[in-house]
């Protein structure tokens, strides 16, 4: 008696894909977001962003100090933001830094 798998001998009609074919999806998904980059091109040119003989240079910035915190948060990724929006709730006069600008952290 021959027993077929659903996996090896294809999908049936109406069964779910099985891992194979989810394997496959994915991979092919993975490898199209991969490319993405080098068809779209960079957004601005490596001069002009600051990327010379691969190192990155930032321009010189002063910041003034102000002492108008209770609550100084640095990092604006999910544990940050989340530590920012409690200490405001709770009535402390909150700042919140992040590095790169912008929330997300390794997220964006």
């Amino acid at each position: 008696m021959k027993v077929s798998h659903p996996d090896s001998a294809g999908t049936r009609a109406g069964a779910p894909a099985g891992r194979r074919a989810f394997l496959q999806a994915a991979l092919t998904g993975s490898a199209a977001a991969a490319a993405l980059p080098r068809l779209t091109g960079c957004a601005t040119p490596p001069p002009a962003c600051g990327l010379r003989g691969g190192v990155l240079r930032e321009p010189v910035r002063e910041l003034p100090l102000r002492d108008d915190a209770d609550v100084i948060v640095c990092g604006a990724g999910p544990a940050g933001v989340a530590a920012a929006v409690s200490a405001a709730r709770a009535g402390a006069r909150t700042r919140l830094f992040d590095r790169h600008g912008c929330l997300g952290g390794v997220w964006t």
